[in-house]
């Protein structure tokens, strides 16, 4: 009694029927049934993940059944996964470490050395908590990237996964992880949208600019009216990020459409 209580950390209230921790009378036993003893209850508990079922029924004299029954009623886990017959494996931490990480061998080798499959090698690697390694980009066959294509063909991603991923974009950028990022561009550029560009220097330097060029793309020579629509936008000549003590100067600034300005950008990307 004063052992169940330790291992389950509080007092434990006996049944009224048969004023035992472990009530036997739940359920109609047969004339055969064996009760539990205490001897027995505390042998389960030392053993539960020394020994496997089989070999505490023999030692106990008790069906697998029981014993599974009573580990469901003592609320007892297994701390290692289950190893029978042929796929037991017998590693040990030091081995397993030695093979995988010293000496570089994959799990396939590995699983060679002793006679089981590479799903069992690498289910110990996560039970030994040993870090796994990439064996590099999965190299996909042509008729399995036509399938892909094919069911990727149609299919709209949801709100929340678009959210999740602008959010998670915007964490790149700001860390320096995105695949673009180049000497701290990428914060320049969040600086510039979220700030930078909302403020009325800003504003107004833009509108010196275009006042300057007539509303006019210096580049194209294309312009509002007649029925179109051109918008246009205030490109520096000189970097915003590597001259900022020009980015209000009216002489660093021209005034391109769209079209031109992602042109000319690509240009210098490319330059850099």
């Amino acid at each position: 009694m004063e052992e169940l209580t330790q291992f389950f950390g509080t007092e434990l209230k006996p049944c009224e029927k048969c004023n035992s921790v472990i009530c036997n009378c739940i359920k109609e036993q047969p004339t055969n049934y064996k009760k539990w003893n205490k001897d027995e209850i505390h042998f389960l508990i030392q053993n539960n993940n020394k020994l496997q079922v089989n070999e505490v029924s023999k030692i106990l004299n008790r069906s697998e059944s029981s014993i599974q029954g009573m580990r469901h009623i003592l609320h007892l886990r297994r701390d290692k996964p289950y190893q029978s017959g042929k796929y037991k494996l017998n590693i040990n931490y030091d081995d397993l470490y030695r093979l995988y990480i010293m000496e570089s061998k994959t799990c396939e080798k590995i699983s060679k050395i002793y006679n089981v499959s590479d799903a069992s090698i690498s289910k110990y690697l996560n039970v030994y908590n040993i870090p796994t390694r990439r064996s590099g980009p999965i190299k996909h066959s042509e008729s399995t990237k036509q399938i892909m294509s094919l069911k990727r063909k149609g299919r709209k991603e949801s709100y929340e996964w678009r959210k999740n991923k602008s959010i998670s974009l915007k964490k790149a950028y700001a860390d320096g992880r995105h695949p673009s990022y180049k000497d701290g561009m990428s914060k320049i550029r969040i600086y510039f949208r979220v700030y930078f560009n909302k403020t009325f220097e800003y504003r107004n330097w833009r509108n010196s600019v275009f006042e300057r060029d007539n509303f006019t793309c210096q580049k194209c020579f294309a312009k509002n009216g007649n029925g179109k629509t051109i918008y246009l936008e205030a490109h520096h000549l000189k970097s915003f990020s590597k001259y900022p003590e020009l980015r209000l100067d009216i002489s660093n600034g021209v005034t391109l459409c769209k079209l031109c300005h992602n042109l000319i950008t690509k240009m210098d990307y490319k330059n850099v």
